[in-house]
């Protein structure tokens, strides 16, 4: 470990593990890194993987690799190149991850347009700001597969969404839901086709 680190300005620093890493700034990770505490008031570009226990990002966080949390609070912008991994996952801004995020909790309320290729978990939350109807584009999530135990969502678009008890709520467009607990759909949702299976066979019960 290299004990605590601060970064005020504009540094690079080297990979390595680290005990807390504190940026206020603009700082580059030039290597894979892995720490216990990582807070970002600033910009943060990790070139590789990157490893934190709990993290706290005021501003924006870019991630060349996989990038593992066991917690972390996004107030900005994130983008991940590889997989993102998390034990609770709260997103206060925009988060786009170009493979899989798996998340156990994780609570989105949407400020920006966030973009995720497959995710899944626990328990996953979606909600969205008062947005003015005159404003043309609401802040939205999209994937390509949801797969969470419990879902609760505004403003997602996905192609397939799976779970158990999942509540498909307002400006939601989904092509394909399958559930084996409960459905809820809002009136201003859409879902192009909806499945019921069963949780012991998983066989779609029709």
């Amino acid at each position: 470990m290299n004990g605590l680190t601060r970064v005020i300005g504009d540094a690079t620093l080297a990979g390595g593990s680290y005990d807390n890493i504190r940026v206020v700034g603009d700082c580059t990770l030039s290597d894979s890194c892995s720490c216990h505490s990582l807070r970002v008031v600033g910009e943060l570009h990790a070139r590789h993987h990157l490893t934190a226990d709990n993290s706290r990002i005021h501003g924006t966080l870019r991630v060349n690799g996989n990038t593992k949390f066991l917690k972390l609070m996004l107030l900005g912008f994130m983008g991940v190149d590889g997989d993102f991994e998390a034990e609770s996952l709260s997103v206060r801004g925009e988060l786009n991850v170009a493979g899989l995020l798996n998340a156990d909790k994780a609570d989105f309320h949407s400020y920006g347009h966030s973009v995720i290729r497959e995710m899944g978990g626990g328990l996953l939350t979606v909600t969205s700001p008062f947005w003015p109807p005159w404003k043309r584009f609401r802040p939205s999530l999209r994937a390509d597969i949801i797969e969470y135990d419990e879902a609760n969502l505004e403003n997602v678009q996905a192609d397939v969404l799976r779970g158990k008890n999942l509540v498909v709520g307002k400006h939601c467009r989904i092509g394909r839901v399958e559930y084996s607990g409960t459905l809820t759909v809002h009136k201003s949702a859409f879902v192009a086709q909806c499945e019921k299976v069963s949780a012991n066979t998983n066989e779609i019960d029709r």
